[in-house]
């Protein structure tokens, strides 16, 4: 019998959950990807359209090559803007986290408060199963698990503390490297994984909308299924690695499975944990990824020692 940590809350059935019976095909959901306005697509808050948007503009700054300079400059500038209006967000949403989540608390009673400790460790099981993997991993490559861990002790620490994988990466850097991994391949393959490589927000984006759906009792169909895998990946990768980010762009991955929104405030309340152990998996996979590279890299330049003799 599986883990369903959300199944048997009453009182959340509402239109938008009903609203979700009707399936997406695959089609139709990969080609709503594509904005038809890329403006309209900022202002209304669809990411994954913006993430395709970005990629479209990427391509052409690359084409236009010195003709986008301007361009990039104003982005930047918007950036900073954006990241500061950020900051001061992230500052303020303890104080409606709070007033959410004791107003359902207040409704729901203490049985919430028990579905959310399920919820918690089903996420923890599914960090730990992801881990157990890398674990496999390790021992292929003959990377000593036992020493990897040790070594990389105060970053996990770190990790699960700030929930930052940027706060992280300097102490990563450099126990990776007292671990054994070349400066070469630690300085360029562990930065570029933090930027684009989180598989903890990708379990935690899933997790969440499951978890929403089991609440709501939108049914669990092979569409909705497929919509909340595909745009947690494709979330995981635009999802910033500061702290409570992941809020933000869960409701992404809720509008993409037509779920809904206001189920951001039932797991708003246990964020600041389960951001520690997204944060943990991220820093484990992009380690074990760097020591694959150089396991890689050594067995290329073995053959290629080889073809010379």
């Amino acid at each position: 019998m599986g883990l369903k940590p959300g199944i048997g809350l009453e009182g959340f059935a509402t239109n938008a959950a009903m609203t979700t019976n009707t399936p997406v095909s695959l089609r139709d959901w990969l080609i709503s990807l594509i904005p038809v306005n890329p403006l309209e697509a900022l202002t209304g808050g669809n990411l994954l359209q913006v993430i395709v948007t970005g990629v479209l503009f990427s391509i052409g700054i690359g084409l236009a090559k010195e003709g986008a300079k301007p361009f990039i400059l104003l982005i930047d500038s918007l950036y900073l803007i954006s990241e500061r209006i950020l900051s001061v967000i992230l500052y303020l949403a303890p104080v409606g986290v709070f007033a959410l989540i004791a107003s359902v608390i207040a409704t729901q009673g203490l049985e919430l408060v028990a579905r959310l400790f399920f919820y918690v460790f089903g996420l923890f099981l599914a960090s730990a199963l992801m881990i157990g993997v890398y674990v496999l991993l390790l021992f292929a490559l003959k990377g000593e698990p036992r020493r990897f861990f040790s070594s990389l002790s105060e970053s996990l620490s770190l990790a699960f503390g700030t929930a930052s994988s940027n706060a992280a990466l300097p102490v990563v850097l450099r126990e990776i490297q007292e671990y054994g991994l070349p400066e070469d391949i630690a300085s360029f393959a562990i930065p570029l994984g933090t930027v684009l490589k989180r598989d903890g927000s990708a379990i935690l984006q899933g997790f969440n909308a499951l978890f929403i759906a089991q609440v709501y009792g939108v049914p669990l169909s092979p569409s909705l299924l497929l919509a909340i895998a595909l745009s947690g990946l494709l979330v995981s990768f635009s999802t910033p690695g500061v702290p409570g980010s992941a809020l933000i762009t869960m409701t992404t991955v809720l509008s993409a499975a037509g779920l809904p929104l206001e189920g951001v405030a039932l797991v708003a309340g246990v964020d600041r944990l389960t951001d520690g152990f997204k944060t943990v998996l991220n820093v484990i996979g992009n380690t074990v990824n760097a020591i694959l590279l150089n396991y890689w890299e050594l067995g290329e330049k073995e053959k290629s020692l080889e073809s010379k003799n």
